[in-house]
């Protein structure tokens, strides 16, 4: 089994599921609301502060770091 890495982790292109995120409750509500929840299937399309993720037929900007951590199991 893959075991669950940071989203930053990930390369480019890479797909992913998430698996968990860590956070504030308003921060994660927020994420909910974006589609960012356990299970959602997700490819990173550029590393970094921010990163930019594609869910579904949508781009998604974000910044993650000490106070909010998204876990995903690559594909």
């Amino acid at each position: 089994m893959i075991k669950a890495v940071k989203l930053q982790d990930l390369r480019n292109g890479d797909q992913a599921y998430v698996e968990s995120m860590l956070g504030s409750d308003q921060e994660i509500s927020r994420l909910a609301a974006l589609g960012i929840r356990g299970g959602a299937r997700l490819q990173l399309l550029r590393r970094g502060s921010p990163c930019i993720i594609q869910l579904e037929d949508s781009r998604i900007c974000l910044r993650t770091g000490k106070q909010l951590q998204i876990l995903v199991r690559p594909e």
